[in-house]
C-alpha cells in the first residue's frame, strides 16, 4: 500500500500529481491534511476503499467507458490529494473539490494548474513576488553574488519554475546593463527537477 500511494519527498508528490495524473485528465482535486495523531497508512487503506482507487488499467478503462470518474490517491507525509477525471463518482461528489483548469492546486510554495491541455508547476505568485523583490535589491551587487543568489534558490526545477527563473534573470540583467555591469548567468539543472531538494518540507496552506 505505501509503495503504491505514498511518496517520500515533496518533489515526488508534485511530480506524481502534475505529470502522472493531471496531465492525463485527473484535473479535479481535493487536498486534505491528516491529523498528527492519526495513522497515515490506516487512512490510505480507508480512502482507497471508499473511493475505489485501483491500479488496474482495465478497470479504469471500463469505468471511463461507463461515464464514471476514476479517482487516484497520493500522499506525502500527512498531506494527501484525491484526483478525479470527469464523470460521475458518488463518493467524490460528496466532498468539496476543485477543477485545476479553473482553480490552481496550492501545495506549500508551489502552484499546479492545467493550461491549454498542459500542466504547469510554478512557485506560487505571492512567494515568487517576494523572491523577485529580494533579488532586485541585490541586482547591482557583484556578479558572483547575484549568480549565487539566483542559482541557489531552494525550489524544484520544474519547467515552469525554470521559466520563472529565466524571466527573473532577464529582468536583473536589464538593470545591470543600464548600470554598465556584467550579465549574470542562470545555470539550468543537470539532475531531474524532483531530485534537486529532496529534504524540502511541506508546509500546510
Amino acid at each position: 500500500m505505501p509503495y503504491l500511494y505514498e511518496v517520500s519527498t515533496l518533489g515526488h508528490f508534485l511530480r506524481r500529481i502534475a505529470l502522472d495524473y493531471m496531465r492525463y485528465g485527473y484535473t479535479r482535486w481535493a487536498l486534505r491534511h491528516i491529523p498528527t495523531d492519526k495513522d497515515p497508512q490506516a487512512i490510505d487503506r480507508k480512502l482507497v476503499d471508499v473511493y475505489g482507487v485501483t491500479q488496474c488499467r482495465t478497470k479504469r478503462m471500463r469505468q471511463k467507458q461507463k461515464g464514471l470518474a476514476v479517482v487516484q490517491y497520493v500522499r506525502f507525509d500527512h498531506t494527501f490529494v484525491l484526483l478525479a477525471t470527469k464523470g460521475n463518482h458518488p463518493a467524490f461528489e460528496r466532498i468539496q473539490s476543485y477543477d485545476a483548469t479553473l482553480v490552481p492546486l496550492y501545495i506549500g510554495a508551489y502552484s499546479i494548474k492545467v493550461i491549454h491541455q498542459g500542466v504547469s508547476v510554478q512557485v506560487r505568485r505571492e512567494v515568487w513576488q517576494y523572491v523577485e523583490a529580494r533579488l532586485h535589491k541585490r541586482a547591482l551587487y557583484p556578479q558572483a553574488i547575484v549568480e549565487r543568489a539566483v542559482n541557489s534558490l531552494p525550489y524544484y526545477r520544474f519547467p515552469g519554475v525554470v521559466a520563472q527563473m529565466r524571466e527573473l534573470v532577464t529582468a536583473l540583467n536589464h538593470r545591470r546593463r543600464v548600470a554598465g555591469l556584467s550579465r549574470v548567468t542562470f545555470v539550468p539543472p543537470e539532475r531531474p527537477f524532483w531530485e534537486l531538494h529532496p529534504k524540502n518540507k511541506l508546509r500546510k496552506t
